[in-house]
This record gives structure tokens, sequence and C-alpha cells, in this order.
């Protein structure tokens, strides 16, 4: 089971602090002035007009580096800061003359275009990379899963990997129910690895058999000490449900506290749920196979 490690965890943005912003604030209203200090200093404004790329590039960067947010403030920024600093008359926000007015304005504009652009274009690239390792957990996950032919280390690895991969969320339970000949719930599969066996309570097995019969996934909020948040997911496919997978929750994603918010991330549309709902399609797939091939090795 060594393999499992190979399959990647999920990353978990973590929301922005006020730190973040302070640091992003300070550096958008004090590049621009720094700036202005130098082209003022060097007497480089309005004998060189280009000069003001120089701003641009700070707006660039911050987009690019930090955030549309510094990006934006920034812009705004450095069109006050040339027109009181660097246009006639100085140290007033008053303009002189309308051509220069009009430059600056078409200054704050180009700005804050390039601004969004450049913004647009990080967040662009963050997507990509994103996706490229939403796939690699995909692509691990069926790779360790290839590895043997044995139902019972196949569902292993189904259940180590769904763990590993979604322990950054707030998963720290993950089990495999499967129906007997009977049609009662057996536990085939569990993670993490411990020393004791993995046993279901008598309401977590009533309430299991229910998802298993009704088709629909159930939340259960636990008033145990720990504070977790249980979720039975069915495990199904076209025809009919295989079984349920057994999720318990601690802390996490807000939108996996509880069912509603669940419903409402993946009606939404966004990318966290709609991987996660991709997730559980693959491993109820996989444990369609590996059901499938068990089968036919019995009837052999």
């Amino acid at each position: 089971m060594n393999a499992v490690e190979r399959v990647p965890q999920i990353r978990l943005r973590p929301p922005r602090s006020w730190r973040f912003y302070l640091v992003d604030t300070l550096c958008a209203s004090i590049g621009p002035l720094f700036i202005t200090a130098f082209i003022a200093y060097s007497n480089l404004y309005p004998r060189i007009i280009s000069i003001t790329m120089l701003y641009m590039l700070l707006i660039i960067w911050l987009a690019t580096v930090r955030s549309r947010y510094s990006a934006i403030l920034a812009s705004v920024v450095s069109f006050l800061a040339i027109d009181f600093f660097l246009t006639a008359p100085l140290f007033s926000f008053a303009v002189y003359y309308v051509s220069a007015a009009i430059a600056l304005f078409v200054f704050l504009v180009v700005a804050l275009i390039t601004s969004q652009l450049a913004g647009m274009a990080r967040y662009r690239a963050d997507e990509a990379i994103e996706s490229e390792h939403k796939l690699r957990i995909l692509y691990e996950l069926l790779r360790v899963y290839s590895l043997t032919n044995k139902l019972d280390e196949q569902l292993d690895c189904i259940a180590l990997s769904t763990h590993r991969v979604f322990s950054t969320w707030g998963v720290i339970a993950c089990v495999i129910l499967l129906p007997d000949r009977d049609g009662r719930l057996q536990v085939r599969a569990d993670a993490p690895i411990t020393i004791e066996n993995f046993a279901l309570s008598d309401p977590e097995r009533q309430e299991a058999q229910k998802v298993l019969s009704t088709n629909l996934s159930l939340t259960i909020k636990d008033g145990d000490a720990h504070g977790s948040i249980l979720h039975l997911i069915p495990l199904r496919t076209t025809r009919q449900p295989l079984g349920v997978l057994y999720l318990r929750v601690k802390g996490g994603l807000p939108w996996l506290r509880n069912e509603v918010s669940l419903q409402q991330a993946l009606n939404q549309n966004t990318p966290q749920a709609t991987f996660f709902w991709a997730y559980l399609d693959e491993i109820s797939v996989l444990t369609e196979r590996a059901l499938a091939h068990q089968q036919m090795l019995t009837n052999q």
C-alpha cells in the first residue's frame, strides 16, 4: 500500500487574511510613491513622457504576483501621484491644461484595464495548474488500483486513496460498505489504517441501509466530543447502487459540513464540489469493475 502515498492530496487554498490585504495595500501605496520620487528627483517628467510606463510595470507585477486588488489600488495611487507631484501645478490635484488632464485619465483607464487583464491571465494560469493537479490525482488513483487484481486490495486502495486525497478538506475516515448476499452492508475497506478493525455502530448501520435502499446521500451530525460530521454517500452506477461510502469529516471546508451546503456547492458548479463528485463517480466505476472481476473469477 506504499504506492498510495504517490496519490497527490487535493490542494486547499486558505482564505486570505487581513495580513495579506495589509501587505497588498502597502505595496500598492508605497510602490507608486517610490517611482514618483525617483522620477521627480531625476527630473524625467515631462521630458520623457513614456517614463510613466514604470507605473505599468509595477501594476502588472502586482496583478501577476500579488492580487488584482493591489493592482487596481496601485493604478489609482499612481494616477493621483502623477497628478499631485508631477503635473503642473505641483502639489495640487488641479490641472492647468486639458491635454494633461486627458493624458492622466487615459493613463488611469489603461492602468485599470491592464490590471484586470493581468489578473485574469494569472487566474486562468492558476486554474490550468489546478486542473492538471486534479487530473494527476485521478491518474494516480487508477494506476494504484491497477497494481493488483485482488478485490480486497483494490478496495483498500480506493479507501486509502480517498482518505489521503481529501484529508486536506477535513476527511478523517473513509470506509467502503458493500452489501452481502442478504443485502446487509459489511465493511470491506477502511482508512486510515489502525490497530483495531473498524466497526459500524447500530445507528450508523441502519442509516447506511437507508442510503443503500433510497440511493440518496445522508449527513449526520454527531453529538460526540470530536465535533465531526458523517456523510453517507451511495456508490452508484447507471444501473444500481453498489454500496455506501462512509466519510467522516472534521472541520475542513464549510460546504462539507452539512448536506444542504454540499448540494448547494454542487448546484453552483464550484470547482471543488465538481471535482469531489467526479472523484466519487470514478471510485464507483472502479468498485463496480472490481466486483465484476471478482464475480467473473468466481464463475470460472
